[in-house]
């Protein structure tokens, strides 16, 4: 007899389940696992979701995960965010600000803090590289006229960019800015002598163009040499669409607790954490760049635990309104208490 209650117990959480990953937006596949599409890419800052992926996470929570990493960045990966074939983009939430402020109905998640190492890179034996000791205004000034490659226009290194630039009283008018695309386009171009620099998102890209293209760190954009109000650009946040949040609340709830399962377990299991990495996104390669890459990040002090920090958010909002990403008139649509999901808001 319990054994048989056992059984019904059973197979009704099994429906229940599958209802809630079936009903509204988005579907589930034949194990009942709601198929969520993630926007990822290279670097050591993707960690989370490919240790959710490998150790089970999703899974457990409900979910079946995919990746996307367009060629383009950041920018194909916002279309693709808004039109609802990804499901969740995690990284720098200025974008989606820009998205907020025209009108698209998206709510925040998840947050951490000091999370992405926005940066330039240079040859080592250019005249650029000679300066990487000096003020960060000065090494701004020294990128006026010269041909820089990132992702894409428009994408998250491109905007950090502008915001470095716009702290030295520049404009993108000042260098030529080129969508070489990824990292390894990046590299080409820099060995092939196109680009004077490459403007990156991750510590272990940056370890790669040493590696492979004799280059060195000449900026950080996010670090402490940069001025303080930019360096909000180092948020990391995990936007979901309204719809997806109203209709699937367990899934976008899922999402997050799987994302807290895989940060708690990296941080204790670090080159574990940098194989996955190395497999996912380098062909198994650069394990002994990834690794202290993730110590770097998983040094910084989380305080929320995943809930949105107020004053980052704040913080942010008010630098894409400063420069000019947002227009003040629609900085009302980017009000921390509208746009943060209530389980997301810290207290």
């Amino acid at each position: 007899m319990k054994t048989r209650l056992r059984l019904i117990a059973a197979l009704g959480a099994a429906v229940l389940a599958l209802t809630a990953c079936s009903s509204g937006s988005g579907s589930s596949n034949k194990d009942g696992l709601f198929e969520f599409t993630l926007g990822s890419f290279n670097g050591e800052i993707y960690v989370l979701d490919y240790v959710a992926d490998k150790q089970g996470f999703f899974e457990e929570n409900g979910l079946k995960a995919s990746f996307i990493s367009p060629q383009q960045g950041g920018a194909s990966a916002n279309t693709l965010f808004l039109g609802g074939t990804l499901k969740g983009w995690p990284g720098n939430p200025a974008p989606i600000m820009q998205n907020m402020a025209k009108g698209e109905d998206i709510k925040i998640a998840g947050w951490l803090d000091n999370w992405i190492p926005f940066g330039v890179v240079v040859p080592a034996d250019s005249d650029l590289a000679a300066l990487k000791d000096r003020p960060f205004a000065e090494k701004m000034q020294a990128l006026r006229g010269k041909k820089i490659g990132l992702t894409a226009i428009g994408s998250l290194v491109y905007q950090s960019l502008m915001a470095g630039f716009a702290s030295a009283g520049m404009t993108d008018k000042d260098a030529t800015i080129l969508a070489v695309g990824q990292p390894d386009s990046g590299i080409g171009q820099m060995e092939a002598g196109r680009i004077d620099a490459y403007v990156t998102y991750s510590r272990t890209d940056v370890g790669v163009f040493e590696q492979r293209a004799g280059a060195v760190q000449f900026a950080s954009l996010t670090g402490e040499e940069a001025p303080e109000k930019i360096r909000a650009y180092s948020s990391y946040a995990l936007p979901v669409l309204n719809s997806l949040a109203t209709e699937n609340p367990m899934v976008v709830s899922g999402y997050v607790k799987a994302q807290k399962q895989a940060y708690d377990w990296t941080k204790q299991n670090i080159d574990q954490a940098a194989q996955i990495v190395a497999d996912q996104v380098y062909k198994g390669q650069y394990k002994e760049i990834i690794v202290p890459a993730l110590n770097e990040i998983f040094k910084q002090e989380q305080r929320y635990d995943f809930k949105v920090n107020p004053q980052s958010w704040d913080n942010l909002s008010s630098l894409v309104v400063e420069l000019g990403m947002v227009e003040e008139a629609n900085r009302n649509s980017l009000e921390y208490a509208k746009v943060v999901l209530d389980e997301a808001k810290a207290s």
